[in-house]
């Protein structure tokens, strides 16, 4: 077997995770969205980034999922129950991205797991705005995927280094 056949498929395991924790715990259906070649994607307008770090014997990396406000509004109404979504403040917000981050990261550590790569898994890092660079700068250890969830536009990126056995 070689190097190459050993490494995971980071792209389809992310996305899996991504749909899997909006359609079962948020109740949100998303559709991965192609950008052509050279145009800027991510999110547009007020939002936040939710980076996760990932460490292991075999894995470093992170992964990090940016949204705008106004989804974080709507899905942390569905998921925390009936409340005016309206009043939720940025710290809430925010606490939320970053929860969302985790259960992303957590169902690619399990899938990663299973893999071969075990990892363990940072506390999210939140921030206003999208904070990563364009998928035409990301290296060979990275993906991107764009979302549209709800008609808000979501990114979904993953940096890892993996270390064959």
């Amino acid at each position: 077997m070689s190097a190459a056949s050993n490494v995971p498929d980071l792209r389809g395991i992310s996305s899996r995770a991504l749909v899997e924790v909006l359609e079962a715990l948020v109740s949100l259906s998303a559709m991965e969205v192609r950008r052509a070649v050279g145009t800027a994607g991510g999110v547009a307008g007020p939002g936040f980034g939710a980076t996760v770090a990932m460490c292991g014997e075999r894995i470093s990396g992170e992964v990090h999922l940016d949204l705008p406000e106004s989804f974080a509004r709507e899905a942390s109404a569905r998921l925390l129950g009936p409340f005016d979504a309206t009043s939720a403040d940025a710290t809430q917000l925010m606490d939320f991205a970053g929860e969302l981050a985790n259960m992303v990261a957590g169902r690619m550590a399990a899938s990663l797991d299973a893999a071969g790569f075990p990892c363990r898994l940072g506390t999210p890092v939140v921030g206003c705005g999208p904070g990563r660079r364009g998928s035409s700068e990301l290296d060979a250890g990275g993906t991107q995927t764009d979302w549209i969830c709800e008609g808000h536009r979501l990114t979904l990126e993953v940096r890892c280094i993996l270390r064959p056995s």
